[in-house]
């Protein structure tokens, strides 16, 4: 029986038949999938069981794939684990930027963030592949200023989105920056993330959320949603310039 082997995935030992009325690939949608597939199985590897932990011939095997198509996309391990990296890169902006086109009043894209950020926790395997990612920056320093370029990344979406909403908002210089607002945040949610990773039921899920609200609403709510509500008020009561237009005609 003739098998495909660029058709079929191999997942705990299992192999699936292609189906055969199946458009045969190209030989670059071929690569493409075969380093969409490594990158899968890289990625479930570093979150579960760690980066250090995981070779490249685990990668190889949970991929379904050979020691040497692996080394036809990637040289190392290091390689596969950036190339990892900078896809979760290119989903979480992809989250800020659906979030931004949510639009609303400045109060209620502040609620948009709220529920986004507290969200995030709830993916769990993100986050562990973030926490070993930073723990490998800091157990090599060949690799820690492209770790810190990649965090840095990471962030800035998240920065940019509350830097609109302060200065559309009109907040003052009383209220700390979005950079030290997201910064400080992210750095909580990780740390309550690996305290609920390492103690399970003794720290439960529930209290990282609960941790997480009480810290949004008692630093970003304090400073930024009265700011915002005054100045979507203001935007109301403001009379449209077609509402001006009309007065002015009626005189």
């Amino acid at each position: 029986m003739y098998f495909d082997t660029l058709s079929y995935h191999r997942a705990g030992g299992t192999k699936t038949m292609a189906d055969p009325a199946r458009k045969r690939l190209t030989r670059e949608e071929s690569r493409a999938q075969t380093r969409e597939r490594l990158m899968d199985a890289a990625f479930d590897l570093f979150a579960r069981e760690g980066i250090e932990a995981t070779s490249i011939d685990h990668i190889a095997e949970a991929a379904g794939y050979s020691r040497g198509a692996f080394y036809s996309n990637f040289e190392t391990r290091e390689e596969i684990l950036f190339a990892v990296a900078e896809r979760e890169l290119e989903k979480n902006t992809a989250g800020m930027r659906e979030l931004a086109a949510l639009g609303g009043t400045p109060a209620e894209r502040l609620a948009h963030i709220r529920r986004f950020a507290i969200e995030i926790p709830t993916r769990h395997e993100e986050c562990q592949f973030y926490l070993e990612l930073e723990a490998y920056g800091m157990r090599h320093p060949e690799a820690r200023a492209r770790v810190a370029d990649f965090t840095r990344r990471d962030r800035e979406a998240s920065i940019a989105y509350m830097e609109a909403l302060l200065a559309e908002g009109g907040v003052g210089p009383e209220a700390p920056s979005a950079e030290l607002m997201v910064g400080s945040f992210i750095s909580l949610a990780q740390g309550l993330t690996m305290r609920h990773i390492v103690e399970g039921d003794a720290f439960p899920f529930s209290m990282v959320e609960e941790s997480l609200k009480v810290y949004f609403d008692a630093v970003v709510d304090r400073y930024v949603r009265p700011a915002l509500e005054r100045a979507s008020s203001t935007s109301s009561n403001r009379p449209s310039r077609a509402g001006v237009a009309s007065t002015k005609r009626t005189r």
